[in-house]
């Protein structure tokens, strides 16, 4: 009996790890797609665990910068408060065609539940370790946003920065001080889906400029995070 047992367990933790080195040797990483967005894309019985885990494509530096190339065309999809990824990951509401860059397996969703129509939404005051707001000013996002927000702190804590927040949640028609560029009218942060930031590293602060420099390591090691989960 004794036997039986320990060959079933050692059977069981085989195939695990040979489900789990599938998808390994693919550079890819077992997961649950319904909380994390994968930019390459889900493969399907690679990984061990229920039909929720499954293994996220590596997406490699030059899959990032397609990846941004086709973020630039979807404005369509973020004005219906949606958003473009593959059609592999998990989408809890709708798909919709013709309305992401890329090519057609990059889909937008847009959850179920919809912008709210009475101009309101549920909003949550956000602290927390290595998230902060921009000179003692309020971080208000909406309560589904938070776990996003917490990966957000935890990637910041990983990678040793301070994300500062200089924008989170905004009425529509609200003018916005110190903007860079001129505030589009139709915005993720009306819905508080959304934060502007900077960042405070080891190796100073870091703003867009310094960002787009990829020159900072430890903002670039919170930057490939971020793109590559949330």
């Amino acid at each position: 009996m004794t036997l039986s047992v320990f060959l079933c367990l050692f059977l069981t933790l085989f195939v695990a790890w040979s489900d789990e080195s599938t998808c390994a040797s693919r550079y890819g990483v077992c997961q649950d797609y319904r909380y994390h967005r994968c930019i390459a894309g889900y493969e399907q019985q690679l990984c061990s665990g229920n039909s929720y885990i499954r293994c996220c494509k590596k997406c490699s530096s030059k899959c990032l910068r397609i990846e941004r190339f086709y973020s630039s065309g979807d404005d369509i999809c973020r004005s219906i408060y949606g958003g473009c990824m593959h059609n592999s990951n998990h989408c809890s509401g709708t798909w919709h065609n013709g309305m992401c860059g890329g090519p057609s397996s990059r889909k937008c969703c847009v959850a179920s539940s919809g912008p709210t129509t009475s101009g309101s939404c549920s909003l949550k005051q956000y602290t927390n370790t290595n998230v902060k707001g921009y000179q003692g000013k309020v971080i208000r996002v909406a309560t589904g946003f938070v776990n996003s927000m917490d990966k957000i702190n935890l990637y910041a804590k990983q990678c040793r920065v301070e994300v500062i927040v200089t924008s989170s949640f905004r009425k529509s028609g609200k003018p916005v001080s110190g903007a860079i560029v001129p505030p589009v009218k139709i915005s993720n942060h009306m819905v508080g889906h959304a934060i502007d930031m900077n960042l405070m590293t080891r190796g100073g602060f870091c703003n867009s400029r310094c960002l787009a420099g990829q020159r900072n390591r430890h903002a670039m090691c919170f930057i490939r995070k971020v793109e590559v989960v949330v």
